[in-house]
Order: C-alpha cells, then structure tokens, then sequence
C-alpha cells in the first residue's frame, strides 16, 4: 500500500491519545449533563427547553466529533495535518503538496507519471520520525488529560453541590404533562391521621397508608412527617388541588387535607411546573352525608294506614291525618310538611332537633277547611320534608312521596252546605203544611193522631238540623252564628204555644225567618265564590299568555 506508513502513523497517534480523548469527552459530557439538570431543575418551560437543548445540542457535536475523526482516520490529506503537522510543518507542507501531485498525475497525463509522483510521496512519509509522533501525540494526549481533569472537577462540583439535585433535575427533565416519571420519597417518619367533622362527633384516628380508608366527607386529613431533604418545595396533592406543607416547630412539616371526594393523596415537590411525587398514595374513599330518609301515610275512613303516595278528594274529607317516619344516618335538623299547588308552597315546622337526633316518628292532623287547601282549585301536593344538618356540604332535604289533594270544583262546598241548610226549611215547611192541614180538622180523635204526627214531624226537624250542624263540606262548617239563629228558631218550634195562640202562626214565623237568613247567607256565599272564579280566571290567563310567551321565545329560537 502505498500510503502505508502514513496510516501507521495515524494508528501511532490515536493510540497515544484514545485515553486522554475518552476521558475528556467522558468529562465534558457529565459536566453538560450535570449543569443542565440543574438548569432542568428550576423547572419551568423555558428553563427545561434549554436543558433539553443543551443536552440535543451536546449529543449531536459528538456524533459529529464520531465522524470527524473517522473521516480524519481514512483520509491522508487529514491525517498529514494532524500527525506530521504537529511537529513538522514545513515536511507536512512538502508532503501536501505531494499528495496534491499524485491525485492530479492520476487524473491527467499531463502532472507527470503517477508512479514518480508516489514514489516521491513515499519517500516525504518515510522521512516522518516516529519517536517525534509518539512526543506531539503524547503532548497533545497531556492537554486533554488536564481539560479532562478541569471539566471532571467542574463536575464534581456540580454532583457535591447537590446529588439529589442532578436526580430531581433530569426527573424534571423527563417529565410529561407536569408529573416527573421518577417518584421520590419526601418524607420519613410519616403519620396520617383522620379528623371526621365535628357534628359527627367522632374522635380523631390513625390512619394506615397500605390499605384504603373510607371518611366521611369533610373530613380533615392531617399528614406529618420530616422533610428528608431541605429547601423543597413540598406539597400535599390529590391531583387537582396542592396543599403546601408547613413547618410544624418541631422539626417537621404538616399539611391538612379536607376530603371531598375520593381521592388519592401523596406527598410531592413542586420544582416550577413540574410535580415529583412519592412512590405511595393514601387511597381515601369519601363517605357523602345521605339524604334524610321521609315515609308518608294517612289514615284512611277504616282508621286503616295508607302509605304514600295517594290521591285523595278533599270535598270527602273533613280531616287528614297523616303519620311520618324520619331517619337520617347523622342527625336531623327540622321536619316540614309542604304544601304546593299551582306554584305556590306553604311550609308549616313540625319539628326542630339538634342534630343528633336520627329518627324521628310523627303524626300531624290537616282539616278540610285549612285557609291554604280552600284557596286552591289545582290539585294540592303535599309532602313531609326533613333536613339534615351537614355543615360541610349544605343541609340536604329528603321528601317523602306525595299525597295529591284533589279539590272540589269552585262552590261545590257552598252548594253542598246551602242544600244541607235547604233541607232544614224544607223539613219545617212539612211541619208548617201538617199543621195548615190539622187546624180545618174538626174531630178531636183524628186531631189527636195529627198532634201526635207533628211532635214526629218537629223531632224530624230537631234530627235532622243536629245532623247538618256537625256535618263538613268540603271542610266547610255551617258559621257559628247562623248554627245558633237555626237552633234558636228550632227550640221555636219545639216550644207549645200558650193557650189561644196559633202553632201553625209560630211555625209559619219559624219558616220565614229560616228562608230570609238562608237567602242572605246564599247571597254572601255567591258574592265570595265569584271573587274565587275571578281569581281563578285570572291565573288562568295568566298561564295561557305564559304559555304563548314560551311558544313564540322557542319560534324565535
């Protein structure tokens, strides 16, 4: 080969100086890779890009280093700059042009015979010493021994400043999506304990961090230990919310979690953007405060309990009695019975507790002449409502099913009572028609029998008003003044007339003061049944134009 010797001595060389070579990029590269964990470590976008950088920018100067070198290794040109110029460059000079001689002589006949122009090559090479090669690269081996030696310091610096600084940088560094890959134990000594909330009224216990603990929500979790390594940032997280840690005067650090929903807690340091979090989570199911269980029945006519839900007709009944069983699993607070009809509600307490009463049993008895059922035409839903006392999520109502009043149609009450009243008169107007009859009757036998007929008749009467007055109406009653005008002019009528006087005149009296008191009581009924049809009118047009309103809102749409 005719370059032989210019090979051996680039062998020569490489040999001399592989070592030195090695360790300083060896050295270069901790240092890089040392600094940029650091950098790395502040832990921001821009801090962790150019770290990023640096280190791509590192890598691919050596790759290029790799295949300049290989390169220097086949190409004679190269290796005569950097073996014989490194102790001769007048002979490295004479040897270039040399090689330029032999290329040209080899491309065109007119540089002469390639033959004399290698041959004059081969004798430049073989003037090169190889003592002299072995000093320069043995030189040049002592440079890289000591920029070797000052990067590796450098980098034993940087690794003493902090060796867990290099870990949590090149964590940082290969984190994705803010969460470093690599978790860290942050905290030694550690101990958790649990908190329910106060109107619970539960003690505090220890909790263990290898099995899942169920806590009622609102729950504080308070977690203790000692930092394992100092001026961290250290935080208590779940995944969405962080809760710094605190020094807690003894040395070490606390964080209090409110639980709220089931979660799974670790310990983790904030380096800017980037959480590194510990190995082991506490697993944490949130127990929610339940809603307050409502059980609703009635007692129907048989005195039999009916459970809700039901639909019942309000003109039937004179009387609602309904019975309630309340349970919460912490404690109730108050117990309504609501009323709605046609977008109006009424509450009315049935109770109020302290919160540590979780069952609760109840009757409660509603008349058919309550002021809210008679202003309603619309079916009236009632219900039994509790509330629970749960400070952490807001009181929470639990319903009862419904009982559906359904009301009678508007006067129906007045017009059932007014015939009920009706049917008085007309009872003391066959008393009146018996007598009319018995006083053109001239045989005292037969006028005997007919006196007998009458005190039947007026007990009839007497019967028949006891009968009426105590009946309801719908949950109307006969007014209390009008029961003792009737009763009044029925005592009337019972009464025997002094001797000359008329019994037919006295019933006659009787019978026309009843007809004028049931007309003026007619009249007052009908003057308030038509200010309850108005209003009745009214609403409704109100729902219809509501109604349009929210047709044309969606054709607008």
């Amino acid at each position: 080969m005719p370059l032989a010797g210019l090979f051996r001595l680039g062998d020569v060389w490489r040999k001399r100086t592989r070592v030195a070579r090695r360790w300083l990029v060896f050295a270069a590269g901790l240092l890089a890779l040392f600094g940029c964990a650091h950098l790395a470590r502040i832990g921001t976008l821009g801090a962790r890009a150019a770290a990023a950088g640096v280190l791509l920018g590192g890598l691919i100067v050596w790759l290029l280093w790799v295949r300049r070198e290989r390169r220097i290794a086949l190409s004679p040109r190269r290796l005569i700059r950097r073996v014989i110029a490194s102790y001769d460059p007048e002979l490295a000079e004479r040897a270039q042009r040399a090689l330029g001689l032999v290329e040209r002589s080899e491309r065109t006949s007119f540089a002469g015979s390639p033959v004399l122009a290698r041959a004059h090559l081969e004798r430049l090479v073989a003037r090169a010493s190889l003592d002299r090669v072995e000093v320069a690269a043995r030189q040049r081996a002592g440079v890289f021994a000591v920029l070797a030696v000052l990067l590796g310091t450098a980098a034993t610096f940087a690794l003493a400043f902090g060796p867990m600084h290099i870990v949590e940088g090149l964590d940082v560094l290969a984190a994705r999506d803010g969460r470093a890959p690599l978790p860290v134990d942050w905290l030694e000594s550690t101990e958790v304990r649990a908190q329910p909330p106060s109107y619970l009224r539960r003690s505090e216990r220890l909790l263990f961090t290898e099995a899942l603990s169920a806590q009622p929500v609102g729950t504080l979790i308070t977690v203790r230990g000692k930092p394992r390594f100092s001026g961290r940032r250290l935080v208590l997280t779940d995944g969405q919310r962080e809760i710094p840690f605190v020094e807690d005067g003894s040395g070490g650090v606390v964080a209090r979690f409110t639980l709220e929903q089931n979660a799974e807690l670790r310990t983790a340091a904030r380096f800017g953007d980037v959480l590194i979090e510990a190995p082991e989570a506490l697993s944490l199911d949130a127990i929610p405060d339940q809603v307050p269980t409502v059980k609703l029945s009635y007692r129907d006519s048989a005195g039999k309990s009916v459970p809700a839900p039901a639909r019942l007709e309000l003109a039937k009944l004179d009387r609602l009695e309904l019975e309630y069983d309340v349970s919460d699993d912490n404690g109730l607070r108050q117990i309504d019975v609501v009323m709605s009809a046609n977008g109006r509600e009424e509450r009315r307490v049935l109770g109020r507790f302290d919160g540590e009463t979780r069952a609760e049993r109840g009757a409660h008895a509603l008349k058919g002449s309550d002021p809210f059922l008679r202003r309603m035409f619309l079916p009236i839903v009632l219900r039994v409502e509790a509330r629970d006392g749960d400070p952490v999520t807001g009181p929470k109502w639990g319903r009862s099913e419904a009982i559906t009043l359904v009301p009678p149609t508007v006067g129906q009450p007045e017009a059932d009572r007014y015939e009920a009243l009706v049917s008085i008169r007309d009872e003391v107007t066959d008393v009146v028609a018996w007598r009319l009859d018995s006083e053109r009757e001239t045989k005292a036998m037969i006028r005997a029998e007919r006196r007998k007929r009458d005190r039947e008749l007026v007990k009839r009467v007497v019967e028949r008003t006891a009968e009426v007055m105590t009946s309801s109406y719908g949950g109307l009653e006969v007014p209390e003044g009008l029961e003792a005008f009737i009763q009044g002019q029925v005592r009337v009528l019972q009464r025997l007339t002094p001797r000359g006087a008329s019994e037919t005149r006295q019933a006659e009296d009787v019978l026309l003061a009843l007809d004028v008191s049931l007309r003026r009581f007619a009249g007052a009924d009908a003057r308030a049944v038509s200010i309850r049809l108005g209003a009745v009118a009214e609403e409704i047009a109100q729902a219809a134009s509501a109604a349009r309103d929210s047709e044309d809102l969606q054709g607008a749409e």
